[in-house]
């Protein structure tokens, strides 16, 4: 077996071989790490595990920072909102899944350290079995835990709308039926105007909150690095006005719910469950069979139950922390942010400071 780096001459084989397992996820995408590089400027390195007729068996993604900093690079599979970054094998080698998934993890951590990279974190999949990942390579890591939630769609459903509408937990229906009853209406594009709605919202949104929001960069890269086929911009108008809209994805049999936003005074009307069932109507009718809600922190109780109620399945998944430069836990939470905004670096309570 050879460890080889994605490139441009293996990165159709790279795009047949992810497509080959069905719950293989938007972030392992090629465009995907286009989008980060873009967006992050940081420097993608992709390990193929190959069998010894060139054909490959594994991959793991991994971004590292170009942060100039005496805190050393750091690397994650991979950086940006938690996105997933999980070892990819295939379907046909589960004799020799072990050794190939501790191969790219061995290769990963001695390049990584030769790099200079303080700290690299490893994201896993929600449809990851987490007992593949307990193996001596990752002894020492230090874990985050998050709960992923996914709601397998429905398949070959005459009636997708009146399938899921059963799968759904109240008030979810309830909710569905009065943005109707209150005559709000939903659509889907690809336009600037529906994508600068969405951003100025979803700034609103997030600013409101006290959290952090995407930036600009990120609304317009969208449309530059993916096909329309990969995404779409649902939108929810009352009386005429956009009030709600909805940023998925779409990549091999899952839909990724990504960025969702609300204009805070028509919340009442429920334009945002009526887009989300909408999308999910749309999903069913194109063959996906997975709709990913994204990570939620344990301490989330109430974004949990949201997504729990509409037919959601918990499945963990896990932060492993790989430390090469304990000088790292010497620096400042704010000083971390600061120094690697978008990068996960260090579970914060292992920080001396």
């Amino acid at each position: 077996m050879n460890i080889e780096l994605l490139t441009d001459k293996n990165v159709d084989e790279y795009e047949t071989f992810l497509l080959a397992n069905p719950q293989t996820l938007l972030y392992a995408s090629n465009k995907y790490r286009k989008f980060l590089e873009k967006l992050l400027d940081c420097e993608s390195y992709y390990l193929l595990a190959c069998n010894n007729y060139g054909s490959i068996t594994g991959s793991l993604p991994i971004m590292l920072s170009r942060q100039d900093s005496h805190l050393g690079r750091i690397a994650n599979s991979l950086p940006y909102y938690g996105s997933y970054g999980s070892i990819i094998l295939s379907s046909n080698i589960s004799e020799n899944a072990s050794y190939i998934r501790q191969s790219l993890l061995e290769h990963a951590y001695k390049t990584l350290n030769n790099l200079g990279v303080s700290a690299y974190t490893l994201i896993t999949s929600p449809f990851d079995d987490m007992a593949n990942y307990r193996q001596k390579c990752l002894e020492g890591c230090l874990i985050d835990h998050r709960l992923g939630q996914i709601t397998t769609l429905p398949q070959q459903s005459e009636d997708p709308g009146a399938t899921l509408l059963k799968m759904f937990e109240d008030p979810r229906p309830r909710n569905i039926r009065k943005a109707i009853k209150s005559g709000v209406k939903c659509r889907y594009s690809h336009s600037e105007g529906d994508m600068n709605f969405l951003y100025e919202t979803h700034q609103d949104n997030i600013r409101s909150i006290g959290g952090i929001p995407k930036d600009k960069k990120f609304f317009d890269l969208v449309p530059e690095v993916f096909d329309e086929s990969d995404f779409r911009i649902y939108t929810a108008e009352f009386q005429g006005r956009p009030v709600a809209s909805l940023l998925v994805f779409y990549f091999n049999k899952t839909v990724e719910y990504f960025t969702p936003a609300i204009i805070d005074e028509f919340r009442s009307f429920q334009p945002l469950s009526l887009i989300i069932f909408e999308a999910m109507k749309d999903a069913v009718s194109l063959g996906y069979r997975y709709w990913n809600w994204g990570g939620t922190w344990l301490s989330q109780k109430g974004v949990f139950d949201f997504k729990r109620k509409w037919g959601a399945e918990t499945r963990e998944y896990l932060y492993f922390t790989k430390i090469f430069n304990s000088g790292i836990k010497n620096a400042s939470k704010e000083a971390l942010s600061k120094e690697y905004p978008n990068f996960y670096i260090i579970p914060f309570k292992e920080l001396i400071v």
